[in-house]
């Protein structure tokens, strides 16, 4: 009788083992974009969602359900969301061209012209994209506004293409369309890693693109109410592009100097995790990470205490370097935070050694 039931509560235990832990619950798409205003982490859990948090985010553009006046503010956050969504925020592309014409979202149409040349290279139908908001221009009148053209030219670029492709797309005569093919690249390359000798062609292009002379003025010809347009003009996207070509440097060598510009780039990112992730980085990047301080400023101010902690270590970790941030770490030291308040102190403290 003693050997069976042992050998029936090995049986047991050997079943508990085997058995699956629950399931964690799914959070609830639309729970999470209505707390985008107040919840610090809403906005990180939907980007985790990828396409499946779409939905969610669609109902700000559409209009669908009527927010409060404070979820109304997040429009501009869900905005954000769609443009680091990139290919995963394909189902709100026609939505963002419909909102073009909305007289609510004419102040965020900078916003609108980003996220839709965000997620509209990635898509087969970019051409037809690129129709229909020509289409639209007679009606909107939008086609003189700022980024504009910038979401134009980006439309005319498949993003999809193989590494070898986009790296062709770092000498395209237009710099926004090679800003684009530097970020596609770094995309493609968190995807796919290169090799040894692959990674050495392409840190190869990408310090000569991130070297080149930038075009000064664009060409570009497409569709505009059914005519075929050639536009011209300037160009000033020096910046935005040496962050995406610094992007795609730090996902093949993380602490080359370049990639404290690729980490800059992360400091705008929607999802705080990546900021938390980019202000280490420029921590360690030592006198190469200067050209980030004033968004390492900006991020020390920000209303999530988990980023302005960190902000305030990675300065501190640039000691000297980071004088022109005192005063904004003096006024962290007042913090009712204590964790922030004390890392602040210690930053100052490096800072003046």
């Amino acid at each position: 009788m003693t050997r069976r039931c042992g050998i029936w509560l090995a049986l047991l235990a050997s079943a508990l083992v085997c058995q699956e832990p629950p399931a964690e619950k799914q959070p609830d798409p639309i729970e999470l974009a209505a707390r985008l205003p107040t919840d610090p982490h809403a906005a990180t859990r939907l980007l985790h969602l990828g396409n499946k948090g779409v939905p969610a985010l669609r109902s700000y553009l559409t209009g669908k359900l009527s927010w409060p006046e404070p979820q109304k503010a997040a429009r501009h956050t869900s905005l954000l969301l769609l443009r680091d969504l990139a290919a995963d925020g394909a189902a709100a592309i026609d939505d963002l061209v419909l909102c073009l014409d909305q007289p609510d979202w004419v102040p965020l149409r900078v916003e609108l012209f980003t996220a839709i040349g965000a997620i509209g290279p990635y898509l087969e139908r970019r051409a037809a994209i690129s129709l229909a908001i020509g289409s639209r221009c007679g009606k909107g009148h939008y086609f003189g506004e700022e980024g504009f053209f910038r979401m134009i030219s980006r439309l005319s670029f498949d993003a999809t293409q193989e590494q070898l492709q986009l790296q062709n797309g770092l000498e395209h005569q237009n710099s926004w369309v090679r800003e684009l093919a530097a970020e596609a690249l770094a995309r493609s390359l968190q995807a796919t890693p290169a090799n040894a000798a692959r990674k050495n062609a392409l840190l190869l292009a990408l310090r000569t693109a991130f070297e080149a002379d930038l075009p000064q003025t664009f060409q570009l010809t497409w569709t505009w109410d059914g005519n075929q347009a050639n536009s011209g003009g300037s160009t000033d996207n020096h910046s935005q592009l040496l962050q995406a070509l610094g992007l795609a440097i730090a996902t093949l060598e993380p602490m080359a100097p370049e990639s404290a510009f690729g980490q800059l780039r992360n400091l705008d990112h929607s999802d705080p995790v990546i900021r938390i992730e980019a202000l280490r980085a420029l921590g360690g990047l030592g006198a190469t990470a200067a050209v980030a301080i004033p968004a390492m400023i900006k991020a020390l101010q920000s209303d999530n205490v988990h980023v302005a902690r960190e902000a305030a270590t990675s300065l501190g970790l640039l000691g000297p370097l980071a004088k022109d941030a005192r005063a904004a770490l003096l006024e962290a030291c007042k913090s009712t935070d204590k964790s922030l308040a004390a890392r602040a102190n210690a930053a100052l403290r490096q800072s003046q050694q």
